[in-house]
């Protein structure tokens, strides 16, 4: 009755999902916000202990542990075979810790793309503004070839500010979106702790011994 057989193969592993929390909030990989409150998934190697006819399973060395958001969580348990996955942050690969993700602020983001868009409408602008000092400077009649270099100089802008502009601003406002619910998922997360927490602490008070707790 008391024989233990202690068991371990290549292929036996342990699967854990814990939720934590940190401060201050952290990066993680796919996100356009910070984190306090977080989602562990950690693969190790696995052990099977067999005693009192009965099988015992024990986790061993960490293979690879990810943290996501609970949005990413959620989101990777409802999409399955759809896309590539869903982005998590590496943290620790074989026992060894992975360097913090870094900061990534997808306002900062569209700023300097809105930026450079800017920038290259301006440029255009100057180059026909240029193109249009020297044609117009000449003497006598304009003639057929400059007035279409001017009209496609001219179209160019258009063409740039009538599909370029309204896409930035599509983008933007789908980004804005998806942090709106980023934001919404870490301030649930954060209540049903804090929620969880009291209740816990309200069953040691009142129902100490339905847990084994002794005041």
């Amino acid at each position: 009755m008391d024989n233990e057989i202690r068991e371990e193969h290549e292929s036996y592993g342990m699967l854990q999902i814990h939720r934590q929390t940190c401060s201050p909030a952290i990066n993680l990989y796919g996100s356009s916000i910070t984190h306090s409150n977080l989602i562990s998934l950690s693969i190790t190697t696995g052990t099977k202990t067999r005693n009192l006819l009965n099988d015992w399973y024990s986790n061993g060395k960490t293979i690879i542990e990810v943290i996501m958001s609970d949005t990413q969580f959620a989101e990777a348990i409802t999409s399955l075979n759809m896309g590539n996955g869903v982005p998590v942050t590496l943290h620790r690969i074989q026992g060894k810790s992975i360097a913090p993700c870094p900061e990534e602020s997808k306002r900062q983001l569209f700023e300097k793309e809105f930026e450079q868009d800017c920038r290259d409408v301006s440029n255009q602008l100057k180059e026909a503004l240029k193109e249009s000092e020297k044609i117009l400077s000449g003497s006598g009649n304009l003639k057929k070839e400059d007035r279409q270099r001017l009209s496609n100089l001219l179209y160019k802008i258009n063409q740039t500010i009538e599909s370029n502009m309204p896409f930035v601003n599509e983008q933007f406002n789908k980004q804005i979106d998806k942090t709106v619910l980023e934001a919404k998922g870490e301030c649930e997360a954060f209540f049903t702790n804090a929620i969880n927490k009291l209740g816990i602490e309200a069953l040691k008070d009142k129902k100490p011994e339905l847990i084994g707790y002794e005041k």
